[in-house]
């Protein structure tokens, strides 16, 4: 893995001001602990059709990363450093695993991380973009 860095910030998401950096070592650490093991149970445990609790329960309870890169603040005009990659959201997926399989065989982009989303019907994709060919605009539309 890339020793990139991206900005760190703890819940709640309204928390726009970095704690620290960190890299996708250290991410791809998180996720595979029992770290938020709790917090993701009791996300999945509310009712599906309640979007609306479900949103304030991820939006408080759960810690961030801006894969991008490092910012002073969360926002685009506040970028220090690129790190040149990108995370896309996939939600509401149907089959997360044949979706994963998917993705880590595509022969354009080059997988950094994915992983099943908190909320256990979505994926999270972290790739490599070359913005020496289009910014970082162009690559997520």
């Amino acid at each position: 893995m890339d020793n990139k860095l991206f900005s760190f910030y703890k819940a709640p998401i309204q928390n726009t001001e970095p704690l620290g950096e960190v890299t996708l070592e250290t991410c791809y650490e998180y996720i595979i602990s029992d770290t938020a093991q709790p917090a993701t149970e009791a996300l999945r445990a509310i009712d599906p059709s309640d979007k609306e609790s479900r949103r304030k329960f991820k939006a408080t309870n759960f810690d961030s990363v801006t894969f991008s890169g490092t910012f002073t603040r969360r926002g685009a005009d506040n970028l220090i450093a690129h790190s040149g990659l990108i995370g896309l959201d996939f939600d509401h997926v149907l089959d997360c695993v044949a979706l994963k399989e998917q993705l880590l065989k595509d022969p354009y982009f080059q997988t950094q991380l994915v992983f099943t989303s908190v909320s256990g019907a979505g994926l999270r994709w972290v790739i490599k973009i070359d913005l020496t060919k289009a910014d970082h605009a162009t690559w997520f539309k």
